[in-house]
């Protein structure tokens, strides 16, 4: 376990001139466990998603816009072209079914490279013990393997907000113009999944004062944003006055809950709700090392980490998400990979404190108990897709009727 314990700023002096002898010494552990986990995550997200395009209400509107070409711009362009292009790269026919598979193999690669760039985050923020147990811990989370089965935004957005998190961690080590396109670009994939995802511009631009970029790379990063973003959503450019009368329909459906009225809606009802699915989808033990970790921050303040704005950032959509009236359970799933970055990092940096006595209460103990506690929801959650109820249905419908 010790190995587990270096942080990359830590092993040699090379780290920090960019020295080829670190990158190599470091390349081979993190190489290897992003295979793993894009195994485990591939094994878990990408099978078992061939259930009917009609379980779910918007599915078959994503399918009729593969089907036709058109959009109708009530979210970013990023998931539904990445699925255009993948269904004509494949030559498939242009059934519904088809369509809404290739949709969930498309969003399912999208959670795939959300648990790779957070543990990735994890890793430049806090060291290898960080990037293996943000992976765990995003392996583990039953709200990222149910929405990873569906034709569904969330996981690109989240996957942007990721590669963003990554890029913070990387600027802050090494303010190069590599590290700002790479920050550029997972700020314009966020936002290319999700409206909501350009809230992470603030912090990105933060970052870009704070570590002495300022104005000189200021031009740059917004223009490579720009870029981007057009470049990803062209028929929304093309189209602007229908695009944004449909982010004015969007924003319309937020402020009424989606036809509760506002009236009805209490903020304190839905931190409540939030706060209750924000619990059921993740273990509680995690609290101990998230909060550990924003101590550990606070009293430390550490100089190049990116821990302090994904806390922050994560807080901040939290109660965004439980102030307007419109809900979803899958709107949690950037904040609970967030909160499981900001609790590896606390849980890696707990492991430093200490003897033996401490680490065995302080941190084996709660990790074993939090992972029994998550292990078994998410095993029910890729059950119930394997065991699809619906699917025996049909066929016990087929054989017998």
């Amino acid at each position: 376990m010790a190995a587990l314990d270096m942080h990359p700023q830590e092993s040699t002096a090379a780290v920090h001139s960019g020295g080829q002898r670190s990158r190599n010494f470091h390349a081979p552990f993190l190489c290897g466990l992003l295979l793993v986990l894009a195994l485990a995550s591939g094994f878990l997200f990408l099978s078992h998603n061939r259930f009917s395009y009609r379980c779910h209400p918007d599915e078959p509107g994503k399918v009729e816009q593969i089907q036709t070409g058109e959009r109708n711009f009530h979210h970013p362009l990023l998931m539904l072209d990445a699925t255009q292009a993948a269904f004509a790269l494949s030559g498939m026919e242009a059934a519904p079914q088809k369509v809404v598979w290739m949709g969930r193999t498309v969003t399912a690669v999208f959670a795939i490279l959300t648990v790779l760039a957070f543990s990735c985050a994890a890793y430049f923020t806090a060291g290898r013990l960080a990037a293996l147990l943000c992976g765990a811990f995003l392996l583990a989370t039953p709200l990222l393997i149910a929405v990873a089965h569906y034709f569904k935004e969330d996981p690109a957005m989240t996957m942007g907000l990721g590669l963003s998190f990554l890029a913070i961690a990387l600027y802050q080590r090494t303010p190069s113009l590599g590290h700002l396109f790479l920050l550029a670009a997972g700020a314009a994939l966020a936002a290319s999944g999700k409206y909501l995802g350009a809230a992470i511009l603030p912090f990105c631009l933060y970052t870009l004062f704070k570590q002495g970029g300022g104005l000189r790379h200021l031009a740059p990063f917004l223009g490579f944003t720009v870029g981007v973003y057009a470049l990803l959503n062209f028929q929304a450019v093309a189209h602007f006055a229908g695009c944004l009368g449909a982010i004015n329909q969007e924003v319309g459906l937020i402020k009424t809950g989606g036809g509760i009225a506002s009236g009805h809606f209490s903020p304190w009802r839905g931190l409540g709700k939030y706060s209750a699915l924000f619990v059921e989808n993740s273990a509680f033990p995690l609290f101990w090392f998230a909060g550990f970790g924003v101590w550990n921050w606070m009293r430390r303040r550490p100089a190049k980490t990116p821990f302090g704005q994904v806390a922050l950032f994560t807080l901040l959509l939290f109660v965004t998400l439980a102030a307007v009236p419109k809900s979803a359970a899958r709107y949690l799933l950037p904040v609970l990979c967030g909160f499981c970055f900001v609790a590896a990092v606390g849980a890696a940096r707990l492991w430093k404190q200490g003897g033996w006595g401490w680490k065995t209460v302080g941190f084996a103990l709660p990790l074993a108990c939090a992972l029994a506690i998550a292990i078994p929801r998410a095993h029910a959650v890729y059950r119930g897709f394997k065991d699809d109820s619906r699917l025996q249905m049909a066929r016990w419908i087929t054989d017998h009727l």
